[in-house]
Order: C-alpha cells, then sequence, then structure tokens
C-alpha cells in the first residue's frame, strides 16, 4: 500500500468545474481567439460550457483523485432527444 497521498492536477482544477452532482463542465477548444471568420451561431455554441463525456470521467478521476459522475443525466438526455 502506497502511504503518499495523490495530489490533484492544479492546471487541470483550473479549467474545468464540477457540479454538485459530479458532472463536468469545460471550455470548448477554439474558443478563444481568430473568431471572426465564424458564423455567429457558431460563436453562440463556443460560449456556452461543454459537459465531459461518460468515457472520459475516468481518466479525470485519475488526475483529480476524486469521484465524479459517470452515468449521464435521463433528464438531458431526454431534452436533448427534443
Amino acid at each position: 500500500m502506497s502511504t503518499h497521498k495523490h495530489k490533484t492536477h492544479k492546471g487541470l482544477s483550473k479549467r474545468i468545474k464540477i457540479t454538485a452532482r459530479g458532472k463536468v463542465k469545460f471550455k470548448p477548444a477554439r474558443s478563444g481567439h481568430l473568431r471572426s471568420k465564424r458564423s455567429g451561431q457558431a460563436l453562440m455554441t463556443l460560449r456556452k460550457k461543454k459537459v465531459l463525456k461518460a468515457g472520459d470521467v475516468r481518466r479525470l478521476e485519475k488526475i483529480l483523485d476524486r469521484h465524479l459522475l459517470r452515468k449521464p443525466d435521463v433528464t438531458a438526455v431526454a431534452q436533448d432527444a427534443k
């Protein structure tokens, strides 16, 4: 058994937000600068925070040394279907 404690990855913890239910929200890539060639709809979607997919959660749990929500939210899936 290891005697040292795991530390959270500070760079990652500054770039994401963990909700109260354990979902991970992050800012999408390519949304910082050079956006003048994009359409208005593309810019609106880039402004929104994205929710991490269930497949990436296990990797983030190791880096952050914390348990996160792995199952997708049923209400969010129902709203996406509409």
